[in-house]
């Protein structure tokens, strides 16, 4: 007969009891000795007795705690499915379920925490609903890292809400790629609750959810992939959404970071679809929390009335009265109706925690939509630059760059470059181009924010699988074996073995270096010895190494750097452009001439007279970073000069020498020269077709007309070019030079390809 244990989690204490007598082991802080024992003599003995029996212990008691209350679930039905379940009591801490959620059952901590909010009177949705679940929040959650909380059960919204989950998973094509909807739902409203009292650690339950009629009892959707189900007390109705706003606040409490240095709050967002009026006890519950709310407009009950509210802007009583009435014409009872609407008016003071949604005449995605309502929730509490920290956080987790410029970036909160420290290193971190685009423009200085020990810490963050990682790891176990050899003596190649990932230094990132550079990146991060290093002077050069707190000398050379060899070609190609910019704004020297000169070439409207002084100032090697070069832009100023100026006469001359120098490039490129040949040598047969065809005839008085003499002036200067005086401008040179340089037995003499020399009569 299979064992069963009807306990809810929260009630079981578990005891250390003795291997041999079995009695409970209590330890006393009075007499510092353990009473309810007298099988060992000593201390130590029974605790080395409880340390043996702990392993087997924990064996049997494991099975016999999650019979009935932890396990699995297998969905029978068109599609087998399988979750997991734990049975709670109403009073269980928060705390053990988080854990139960992240640690036991493997979740990862998620960056957004959706707690879906009524529907449950949805029999049959809009279709625009129904597209605002699949295509909104399910892709939401999908992209971001979210959790949906709903309450699992097969009816209303939530029942739509699993299947866009099932279609969602049946069209990704990943299986690591899935949503997280969990499911937490009182126990007496579960059908065929008896089903799941089987359930072991190495058994599921088998369950087959059924599509019931709306009544008190309804099927687990088997779409959810993981339920906490609340044994209420009967003295305490409505104990399951006391749990979901403890859960809440507990979630929202705690820190999760997106695979870089820096962490935030967990997000917490309730979406309100429809709803009756016993949500609005909920809801003031967790407005108290500050728990934003983001209500869908047009979806009926209780959510169209606080919209109705808010457009308004003003309101009293009684239209709130009518407005309870004409929503719910059921709820004749004055008593009840008073209190929602002390409840409606105390929501609607807290408006900063509001959002509204109409998904009909906006088209903005779900997840910018969320991202705004947690912004404007942080908004009206401080407009301190801390405070928003974690909002751009998630701005970055989420790769929204357009609204963390939009609602973050607007100009309403003052940002220091030391606040932005380290969302900069996350968006390194994590391949987020369009905020360290964002970050640059807003404050942040590379000269200031780079140094080596952050460069470093951008070269440990290295995925394992990239080649990066192979070639640093291989540099990693050169140094540690000669390292080795120094200094422990040993058979060859022994070494003791290193716990944990290796921490790369600039050192192996330099000898990387050198392998693609050979001796171009001489003096990157150290001076890297070309000889062979004597006997105890192993890596002498890492005393070279530049200290971790110092500022990098140049921090886009190296972020470029580091880009290439990761394949990030966005911030490569954004870390190059700088680098340039940087490079033209270095090669200024002391002496205002080059700097004048530049001004001259590019405008040709400037003084330079008067700004020499000036322009002697900017010393150009110090101009490293992007902000040092934009310093040095105002001291160009450009305004027009009056006439008879030196300075103006200085301009003339120098765009004029600059006109004549592109004319002469013109006409000297070889592709002008070759055209001008071919238009020449078709000008030339054109004019003597025409002499030889119709103007060829006995000279009158006046002698030979103007069309017969243009071929002679035309071909006397071709004379000249035989001898190779003028072959290289003449349009029939190069090709007689080319046919007598070649030898051609079939090239013409030139005299005999000139016809027009000699016009017989």
């Amino acid at each position: 007969m299979q064992e069963r244990q009807d306990t809810p989690l929260g009630t079981l204490q578990p005891q250390t009891r003795c291997l041999r007598c079995g009695d409970v082991l209590e330890w006393s802080e009075e007499h510092s000795v353990l009473l309810g024992c007298s099988c060992c003599s000593t201390v130590d003995e029974a605790l080395e007795n409880v340390a043996r029996g702990l392993a087997s212990r924990m064996k049997k008691e494991k099975s016999h705690w999650a019979a009935g209350r932890v396990g699995d679930i297998d969905f029978i039905g068109t599609t087998k499915t399988r979750g997991k379940f734990v049975r709670v009591s109403s009073n269980t801490d928060p705390v053990l379920i988080y854990q139960m959620l992240t640690e036991e059952w493997g979740l990862a901590p998620p960056h957004l925490v959706v707690a879906l909010v009524g529907g449950d009177e949805l029999a049959q949705m809009k279709p625009w609903l129904r597209d605002t679940l699949r295509k909104g929040l399910v892709k939401a959650a999908q992209s971001t890292g979210a959790w949906i909380l709903t309450n699992g059960l097969r009816f209303g919204i939530t029942k739509h809400l699993g299947q866009a989950v099932r279609d969602h998973s049946l069209a990704s094509t990943s299986s690591k790629v899935r949503v997280v909807a969990i499911g937490i739902a009182p126990w007496n409203m579960i059908h065929n609750r008896e089903a799941l009292l089987t359930a072991k650690v190495d058994e599921p339950a088998a369950y087959k959810p059924q599509d019931l009629p709306h009544g008190s009892v309804y099927s687990l959707d088997s779409h959810h992939s993981h339920f906490v189900l609340v044994e209420e007390d009967p003295d305490r109705p409505g104990a399951t959404s006391e749990m979901r706003v403890k859960l809440l606040k507990h979630i929202s409490l705690q820190r999760t970071g997106y695979g870089g240095a820096g962490s935030f709050e967990i997000p917490v967002l309730c979406l309100l679809v429809h709803g009756e009026p016993r949500i609005l006890k909920r809801m003031y519950k967790g407005i108290g929390n500050s728990t934003p709310w983001l209500i869908l407009a047009g979806s009926g009950g209780v959510a169209d009335i606080l919209v109705t509210l808010m457009n308004r802007g003003c309101w009293d009583t009684d239209s709130v009265h009518e407005l309870l009435l004409d929503t719910f014409p059921n709820a004749h009872h004055s008593t009840d109706i008073s209190n929602w609407v002390k409840l409606i008016q105390r929501i609607l003071d807290h408006g900063h925690l509001l959002t509204v949604h109409d998904p009909e005449q906006e088209s903005s995605e779900l997840d910018t939509v969320i991202l705004k309502a947690l912004v404007k929730a942080c908004k009206s509490q401080s407009q301190e630059a801390q405070d928003f920290l974690d909002e751009l956080k998630l701005a970055v987790a989420w790769n929204r760059a357009d609204i963390a410029k939009s609602d973050i970036f607007n100009g309403d909160v003052e940002w220091k470059a030391c606040d932005l420290e380290e969302v900069m290193m996350d968006a390194l971190i994590n391949d987020k181009p369009d905020f360290v685009r964002l970050f640059v423009d807003n404050g942040v200085n590379l000269g200031e924010f780079l140094t080596y020990g952050r460069l470093q810490e951008l070269y440990w963050s290295v995925s394992e699988k990239s080649l990066l990682h192979n070639l640093l790891l291989k540099k990693y176990e050169e140094k540690q074996l000669l390292l080795g050899a120094a200094r422990t003596p040993g058979p060859p190649g022994h070494h003791p073995p290193e716990q944990g990932k290796p921490r790369f230094t600039l050192y192996e990132v330099a000898k990387v270096l050198k392998d693609f550079l050979h001796e171009s990146c001489k003096g990157f991060y150290q001076k890297i010895p070309t000889e062979k290093p004597a006997k105890g002077r192993l890596f002498h050069s890492q005393k070279n190494l530049a200290e971790l707190e110092e500022r990098c000398e140049h921090p886009w050379r190296d972020l470029f750097l580091w880009a290439v060899l990761q394949n990030r070609q966005q911030m490569a190609n954004y870390f190059w452009a700088m680098v340039s910019l940087v490079s033209f704004f270095s090669q200024f020297s002391s002496s205002s001439y080059y700097l004048s000169t530049v001004s001259l070439t590019k405008t040709g409207l400037c003084f330079v007279s008067e700004e020499n002084t000036l322009l002697e100032q900017i010393y150009g090697p110090q101009l490293t970073t992007e902000a040092d070069a934009k310093s040095s832009l105002p001291t160009m100023e450009f305004r027009d000069s009056p006439p008879g100026d030196p300075a103006a006469q200085s301009c003339a001359s120098v765009c004029w020498r600059f006109l004549l120098r592109r004319w002469r490039r013109f006409w000297s490129a070889p592709v002008t020269v070759f055209l001008g040949n071919v238009i020449m040598y078709f000008a030339f047969l054109c004019l003597f077709t025409y002499v030889l065809l119709l103007d060829f005839r006995p000279p009158l008085n006046g002698g030979p007309g103007a069309p017969e003499i243009m071929p002679h002036f035309w071909v006397s200067p071709c004379a000249g070019g035989i001898t190779g005086d003028h072959q290289s401008t003449h349009p029939f040179g190069s090709c007689l030079s080319q046919a007598r340089d070649k030898h051609d037995p079939y090239a013409l003499d030139p005299i005999e390809t000139l016809p027009c020399a000699v016009l017989p009569r």
